[in-house]
């Protein structure tokens, strides 16, 4: 089977082969909850912003360097083509609230 979330090495959203899946812009997104473990009422999930200056995991989730394969405009998002899916090809260094968290939603 799939290993523990406990077993999981620190920072294991930050290493090399972690997928990272846009899931839109809602901040309680029931598609990848299990409702009778989280109730709306009782659980809001919090979220942080990357600091897209210092980031090497904002770096690669902003993708810039893919502006050129796209179809849209990138100016209004800095550059950024922000892929639906992420993987990732090398084990990235934490920085600034990515150190404080076990695993993102």
């Amino acid at each position: 089977g799939l290993p523990l979330c406990t077993d999981l090495p620190s920072w294991a959203y930050l290493k090399k082969g972690a997928t990272f899946v846009y899931l839109g812009t809602s901040k309680e997104p029931l598609d990848h909850f299990h409702t009778s473990t989280y109730d709306a009422n009782k659980y809001t999930p919090n979220r942080f912003i990357l600091d897209r200056d210092y980031s090497d995991l904002w770096a690669v989730l902003c993708a810039a360097d893919q502006a050129d394969e796209v179809d849209y405009d990138t100016d209004s998002t800095g550059g950024c083509t922000f892929p639906s899916e992420v993987v990732l090809d090398r084990n990235l260094r934490c920085y600034g609230h990515e150190c404080k968290i076990d695993i993102p939603q």
